[in-house]
């Protein structure tokens, strides 16, 4: 992995001709630590990495940028010369939010029916913002065996108005979708 790498590389053995080793060690850890959003953690570290798509050129090293890695958060643009930005499928980072990724291929909206809907959960205060993924995670399981299909075609994800929702989206590769809506509804 690209982690794995970046440590490697602060562990090579030279004579202080390779710039960049403390960093890349510091680098490997924020992103081991923070995802994404890393780039804050080093800043209060005194560390200048560069952006998304340039690393700092004190670093001194040819390592792929942030933009393969971190598309959402880098804001990819395909139009850049010269982007390392993912493109899987050729569909765009946008277009693979409205997606599922079943047995390596993609299925998004609008290729097969949806049906779409909401869970209220009803948790003791502060649980379900604490449980947010776990919870989205629980739905996402319990949906797919209500509904027969394999949890890979369901998306749920707590609704960010504030309420205890999660919303999701079940994207049927076969059967029909009123059968499915029934079932969910009885």
């Amino acid at each position: 992995s690209w982690i794995t790498k970046l440590r490697a590389f602060a562990v090579v053995p030279n004579n202080g001709t390779l710039l960049g080793q403390a960093e890349s060690l510091k680098l490997a850890q924020a992103m081991w630590d923070h995802g994404c959003s890393f780039g804050s953690n080093l800043t209060a570290e005194d560390i200048t990495w560069g952006d998304c798509f340039d690393w700092s050129a004190a670093l001194g090293w040819e390592f792929k940028t942030l933009e393969f890695f971190c598309p959402i958060t880098c804001g990819c643009d395909r139009g850049k010369v010269n982007s390392a930005c993912p493109q899987p499928q050729g569909l765009t980072c946008d277009t693979v939010g409205d997606c599922v990724l079943i047995e390596s291929s993609y299925v998004c909206r609008g290729d097969v029916p949806t049906v779409q809907g909401f869970m209220e959960i009803d948790l003791a205060d502060g649980l379900f913002d604490t449980w947010k993924a776990e919870v989205s995670q629980g739905v996402r399981m319990v949906l797919a065996g209500v509904a027969g299909v394999e949890a890979a075609v369901v998306k749920a994800e707590a609704a960010a108005n504030g309420r205890e929702l999660v919303e999701f989206e079940i994207f049927l590769t076969s059967g029909d979708p009123r059968e499915v809506e029934t079932t969910l509804s009885s």
